[in-house]
């Protein structure tokens, strides 16, 4: 299984991931998950959605050496800075509660080229990172 989409399905407790480690995207907005740690085995996640929970933490998100693309708008977290170091991070979508405890930390990603999305009350689900604008040399 590449994808798996489980949103609004009532969920409050993720069960044992460990067998879903090929998994590279999953859709768990508008659950009430509050514990992130049973997703630490999915280390092949390239996009991850998660608003509309009640995540209490984002810190088991720290490990995530391939995710491109986070939601995590509308949840009651609001330490956005476990996320701040993802290497592959391009694409990140929070609500105005978040980013306004973390300023300096959205700061520092954008400078690493990391798109943010800031929306309240319900952040925006896609968006996607401007293409380069490198100049090609003239021959």
């Amino acid at each position: 299984i590449r994808q798996l989409m489980a949103r609004d399905m009532g969920i409050s407790e993720l069960m044992d991931l460990s067998d879903l480690t090929s998994l590279e995207w999953l859709d768990l907005r508008d659950n009430q998950i509050r514990d992130l740690s049973p997703l630490a085995p999915l280390r092949s996640l390239t996009r991850l959605f998660l608003s509309g929970n009640e995540v209490a933490t984002f810190g088991p998100l720290g490990s995530f050496p391939v995710l491109e693309w986070l939601v995590i708008g509308d949840n009651p977290a609001r330490d956005i800075g476990a996320v701040a170091d993802l290497p592959g991070l391009k694409d990140l979508s929070l609500d105005l509660n978040q980013s306004e405890g973390e300023p300096l930390v959205i700061r520092e990603m954008e400078s690493r080229g990391v798109v943010t999305e800031v929306d309240s009350p319900e952040p925006k689900t896609f968006f996607s990172k401007p293409p380069s604008t490198q100049k090609q040399d003239e021959h």
